[in-house]
């Protein structure tokens, strides 16, 4: 049995480069809570938005039964990223500005997500060919969304 709700999802991202902090990001979205019972996964899905530059693209990040999180993004940015804390990953990012090659690695994941909603936390570092690496650290709060 599947389990699928409406829930709100409270997002903060918080990144810096050279030791310099940009503003914080907090952005409020609605999307969906999806419990696979195959494979005991649970999944937060939601659009893009105007505020993150990346409209017409769908997020989703789904937490593993290892406590790993499976970040994908379909649409105008392309990219599928398993965050394992400790792994280095190599992977392809497609923006409508090209496509680039990146290096994740992946310092801190938690979660834990029910039907009540739960909470989605990474600490990651970006390296792009040729430039500084972005650090960031990303919260996702899950609430069932209000009837």
């Amino acid at each position: 049995m599947q389990i699928k709700k409406p829930v709100k999802i409270n997002i903060i991202s918080e990144q810096w480069t050279a030791g310099e902090a940009a503003e914080p990001i907090k952005l409020m979205s609605m999307g969906t809570l999806v419990h696979n019972s195959t494979s005991d996964e649970w999944t937060v899905r939601y659009d893009e938005s105007e505020a993150t530059g990346m409209q017409g693209t769908k997020t989703s990040l789904s937490l593993t039964k290892e406590g790993n999180v499976h970040f994908v993004r379909n649409g105008t940015v392309q990219m599928n990223v398993l965050f394992e804390a400790g792994n280095h990953f190599k992977t392809q990012m497609e923006t409508p500005y090209g496509l680039f090659d990146i290096t994740i690695l992946t310092n801190e994941v938690e979660g834990e997500l029910s039907e009540e909603g739960g909470k989605i936390l990474l600490s990651y570092s970006l390296n792009f060919p040729n430039n500084e690496k972005i650090s960031t650290r990303l919260d996702l709060t899950v609430h069932p969304e209000e009837n």
